[in-house]
């Protein structure tokens, strides 16, 4: 019995363009009349629609979907269409990416006109519940070409390529308030640690790296001295540099005291909510600037 994988949600106009993109790639070697360009001429819709006129001469919407190689069509929609047309048993099945099965009732082959007014018959599968669907082999036959006017959409993908570079590789700031630190006692100075000679240049250069982004400026002495710890990223060779305050700045530090969010009322405050987001910072614990004054 043959399966066929449905995508349970259509897809947008930017993932559409991608599949057919992948489609024509993919066919490119095939000896095949199917030409897709992408122009569509209407307001933007979240999906791709195609008029499909029977013999009869009646019309209906149809959407576009390259992910399914079957057409479907609504069972409300086959009777106002065409009522008296002859139903046949199928054995096909219809899978959503959940896994779960498409309620089928049965098939019908429908006289369509394609683009040059040619009567070509198309397979459909009759659907309980289901948007009307033209699929790849429907789309084939009927040699249909589709087009979109990518300058009728908001300028996005250039907006979001810029935010990408800005956040790729650079290292950037939190926008608060800079940090100011409160010292009491005399300074501690602590001696550096031996790093291992495998990787000394390793640390050097991302030493280097941060001088010249601005996060760390180089002194010629100081009162103030920490010993850095060097452990490996995931990669296994780049270096991250962290600062041993433990027996330093940390035992002069005046202690603030302040008020944080019981986990209780924090858990609360998330109660009900579908959908959160995650952040990953580079060099998270860098973020925060300090005072001039307390560097």
């Amino acid at each position: 019995m043959p399966n066929v994988m449905l995508a349970e949600k259509w897809a947008t106009l930017g993932e559409y363009v991608n599949k057919l993109v992948a489609i024509l790639q993919s066919n490119a070697s095939n000896d095949t009349h199917l030409v897709l360009s992408l122009r569509s001429e209407g307001p933007t819709t979240q999906f791709l629609y195609r008029d499909v006129t029977l013999q009869s001469g009646t019309t209906h919407k149809f959407i576009v979907d390259t992910e399914s190689t079957e057409s479907i069509i609504f069972n409300a929609v086959l009777r106002s269409m065409c009522p008296q047309a002859k139903l046949q048993p199928t054995f096909m099945r219809i899978l959503g990416v959940t896994g779960h099965q498409l309620p089928l009732i049965r098939e019908v082959s429908l006289t369509v006109h394609s683009t040059e007014n040619r009567l070509v018959p198309i397979r459909f599968l009759i659907a309980k519940k289901s948007p009307s669907i033209l699929g790849l082999t429907a789309i084939r036959a009927l040699n249909h070409s589709m087009s979109l006017h990518t300058s009728s959409l908001p300028n996005v993908h250039t907006r979001l390529q810029r935010l990408i570079v800005q956040c790729s590789n650079n290292t950037g700031s939190m926008k608060v308030r800079l940090a100011k630190l409160e010292v009491e006692g005399e300074p501690i100075f602590l001696k550096r640690r031996v790093i291992p000679y495998g990787r000394r240049e390793g640390v050097l250069k991302a030493l280097e790296k941060m001088e010249h982004d601005g996060i760390l400026t180089r002194v010629i002495s100081s009162a103030w001295a920490t010993p850095i710890v060097i452990t490996i990223k995931s990669d296994g060779k780049t270096p991250r540099i962290c600062d041993d305050y433990r027996l330093t700045l940390n035992l002069r530090l005046r202690k603030c005291a302040t008020t944080t969010m019981e986990p209780e009322d924090f858990k609360k405050a998330l109660h009900g909510s579908t959908c959160f987001s995650k952040i990953n910072l580079a060099d998270a614990y860098l973020q925060i600037s300090l005072d001039p004054a307390c560097r």
